[in-house]
């Protein structure tokens, strides 16, 4: 569990040029302690990140630079929250063989969003799930009970 009171910028690691930031599309979370840091740090730079804004046309890059300059990294959180919809995560090499490279080793993360989801494609991910947890005893017996 990460403590609130200490500074947390966490997401998807995503790069427009230099700019290292977290993939607004695929969501992130930030602290309390981190979010009144930029609150401070806005309230003494406002001028330079509203033009900076208004030049940029990606207001999470933008994001991203005000956490960097008021001293919050950012922590990457992919693949746990991915940039990709399910059908485009890459659970293996392009020979559909498995991979002993460690970023490719997707399927051992839980994946908590995903972007550009439709509600078809939510749908026939709950219903492929149902269909999984109904077939496989070894899935049920980690259900907790009356699920």
């Amino acid at each position: 569990m990460l403590d609130p009171t200490k500074p947390h910028y966490s997401g998807s690691g995503t790069y427009i040029g230099d700019d290292l930031f977290a993939h607004g599309g695929s969501g992130f979370f930030v602290s309390q302690a981190a979010m009144r840091a930029v609150v401070d740090y806005y309230t003494v730079h406002q001028k330079e990140i509203e033009e900076a804004t208004d030049k940029h046309w990606a207001g999470d890059c933008v994001l991203g630079r005000v956490f960097k300059d008021a001293g919050i990294p950012l922590t990457n959180s992919w693949p746990i929250l991915q940039g990709d919809y399910p059908g485009v995560v890459p659970y293996a090499n392009p020979n559909g063989r498995s991979s002993a490279e460690d970023e490719m080793r997707l399927w051992c993360y839980p994946s908590v969003s995903y972007h550009h989801v439709t509600p078809e494609v939510i749908e026939d991910l709950w219903h492929f799930e149902q269909q999984w947890f109904a077939s496989d005893q070894r899935v049920r017996d980690t259900l907790p009970l009356g699920a």
